[in-house]
């Protein structure tokens, strides 16, 4: 706005002034936001947890933790049953019952067919009575049917430990319910799937093999085992995980 005024000074034409007031008025519109910023999502591969440190997802990082899992159960259940059949049942010392080459073989296959793939079995039943097909189902019903599952799951899995206790004399079904009790929470019925399928496939190694037969038969043994479960560690642990699950 514009305001002016006129002077007459003696002596001196007149002079008119104006000045402009409407910018020392301070502006009333709204400063403008500054833009925002775009948000750029992690990769998948890295995810980022409650501490901000970075973790890997174990499902696409590669096989060197699933290697690291398998070799602490096979190589600590094979040596404790080996320490204890030297040391109080060298009766099973004796020969083979069957050829080294057949019994390794049936031991391999056995363990896949009878071990590993149940795994995946167990958990597709049990997958959709936890999810949203499972709130359909009566609550009683639904525990029911839970409950039998996991009671023939355990006995499924339980009895080579508590074979191989009986049959070797050794510590190793010991140090598995010791690793079993100490596992993270969530974690625990992963751990006794890899021990139990650790103990299905030792047991009859030391059954149709015996130990006179170690070297090469088990030494074959005692990698593919390792490699099964470091398949199942791959595959199969990131279903079993109660709290991957939940995510």
């Amino acid at each position: 706005m514009a305001h002016c005024s006129e002077t007459t000074p003696a002596k001196h034409k007149k002079l008119k002034a104006c000045y402009d007031t409407g910018s020392s008025i301070p502006s009333l519109q709204k400063p403008s936001r500054p833009p925002s910023r775009s948000v750029i999502p992690p990769p998948p591969m890295l995810m980022v947890s409650d501490t901000k440190q970075p973790e890997m997802d174990e499902g696409r990082g590669g096989i060197g933790g699933p290697l690291l899992q398998a070799l602490v159960v096979v190589l600590s259940t094979y040596g404790l049953t080996t320490l204890g059949i030297l040391r109080d049942s060298e009766d099973l010392l004796s020969e083979g019952r069957l050829a080294g080459g057949l019994a390794t073989g049936l031991v391999l296959l056995f363990t896949f067919t009878h071990a590993i793939i149940p795994m995946f079995f167990y958990w597709m039943f049990l997958s959709p009575l936890k999810g949203k097909q499972g709130k359909s189902i009566p609550q009683g019903g639904r525990f029911l049917v839970m409950g039998f599952i996991y009671l023939h799951m355990g006995i499924w899995y339980l009895s080579p430990m508590i074979g191989l206790a009986l049959y070797t004399k050794s510590l190793a079904p010991a140090w598995m319910i010791l690793h079993i009790l100490l596992a993270k929470r969530g974690n625990r019925t992963w751990v006794f799937l890899q021990y139990g399928s650790t103990a299905f496939a030792l047991l009859l190694f030391v059954f149709f093999v015996s130990m006179t037969n170690f070297y090469p038969q088990g030494l074959l043994v005692v990698v593919s085992q390792t490699g099964l479960l470091t398949l199942a560690n791959w595959k199969a642990k990131k279903l079993w995980d109660s709290k991957q699950t939940d995510d």
